[in-house]
């Protein structure tokens, strides 16, 4: 995810233009990576300075709850009334984890841990589940924050653990990149590492569920560089046989993971490929490809597949009785970094100014 911080500086400077109507309350968030967390009629977010804010539904006003000191990706969970967060970059070897209670408007924990979290915190059976990087994956009680397990190492291999922890039964499953790469699933209670499913690349993405199966991507593609034609392993690991089912080259990435409906993966890659790859025997069929990274996260339009580029090119796809079709085609004056959310018939789209909304 370090990657992402570079990319959003360098486009920052080539693209000045912003089309809002709340300038000054975009100009007071600043730059924004993750998608809001709802909350009855109010919206949560941390912006990349670390700053948590308030926000109504449509971003008319937006008011400052609390102030980190890190930077952060602001990836937010919401659970039993509570906001959890955390912060640091790719080379903080120390960080923090924040507990923020709605009701009381206050901060209820600032805990420090090892590593740095990048990914969103996993709130499940009273537990809370941090992917903390170089320092592995751990759990901590939310009724006392005292750590209840931390796995740092897997046969003499090291873990770091930057994806986002999904629950499979009775383990928690997340990636590992570097030393150990791969999938790697945990028991929730001990934490003992159950499984792993290796691959050959380092699956530096979100990793989301189908049937059980944990689904992402591997590739060694870096947005400093910029070099977009950088290869990327579609994989999908069946967590109850412990083999990985598919292990697919595409020929780009995508650091956030694809957006599953029924067996059909829908993904956007850095070579501007726009495909649908099916879950079960691994045909690709493309619906577009554009001069233009698509490496924001993938959303659905009521029924229509959408992405928006790096650029601002905001492209959907509808499916006809002879395939997909264009339903939208059109340029936003945007920096769009980031999570991108479809909620309620409005577009939400972190950017450089805050967030863009129509």
């Amino acid at each position: 995810m370090k990657h992402f911080w570079r990319l959003f500086l360098t486009l920052t400077l080539f693209n000045g233009a912003v089309q809002a109507d709340n300038q000054d309350i975009r100009a007071k968030i600043g730059s924004t990576f993750s998608a809001p967390i709802s909350s009855g009629d109010k919206f949560y977010f941390v912006a990349t300075t670390g700053v948590l804010f308030e926000a109504d539904k449509n971003f008319k006003d937006a008011t400052k709850l609390f102030e980190g000191k890190k930077q952060s990706l602001g990836a937010l969970t919401l659970a039993e009334g509570k906001l959890f967060w955390g912060d640091g970059l790719h080379t903080d070897k120390k960080s923090i984890l924040h507990i923020y209670d709605l009701k009381t408007k206050k901060m209820l924990k600032e805990l420090e841990v090892e590593g740095h979290i990048e990914r969103a915190p996993l709130h499940h059976q009273g537990l809370i589940f941090l992917p903390v990087g170089p320092a592995g994956l751990m759990a901590i009680n939310a009724s006392d924050f005292k750590t209840k397990w931390h796995a740092k190492v897997y046969e003499n291999k090291k873990l770091h653990i930057d994806s986002n922890i999904l629950v499979v039964g009775d383990k928690v499953c997340a990636t590992s990149v570097y030393e150990l790469k791969g999938v790697v699933c945990a028991d929730i209670k001990t934490g003992k590492i159950l499984q792993v499913g290796e691959l050959t690349r380092n699956p530096k993405s979100e990793i989301t569920l189908w049937k059980n199966h944990v689904v992402g991507f591997a590739t060694e593609g870096d947005l400093v560089k910029p070099k977009w034609d950088i290869p990327a392993d579609f994989f999908i690991y069946d967590v109850a046989s412990d083999k990985m089912k598919m292990s697919k080259e595409l020929r780009g990435f995508n650091f956030f993971a694809p957006l599953i409906s029924g067996d059909e993966a829908f993904m956007t890659l850095s070579t501007g490929d726009f495909i649908i790859v099916n879950m079960n025997d691994g045909k690709i069929q493309f619906l577009g490809e554009f001069p233009e990274p698509f490496i924001n996260s993938v959303f659905m339009k009521g029924s229509d597949y959408c992405s928006i580029g790096i650029m601002g090119k905001y492209m959907c796809y509808g499916k006809t009785k002879a395939g997909y079709a264009l339903t939208v085609d059109k340029r936003l004056m945007e920096t769009v970094i980031g999570n991108v959310m479809y909620q309620d018939s409005k577009l939400i789209a972190p950017s450089r100014v805050g967030y863009y909304v129509e």
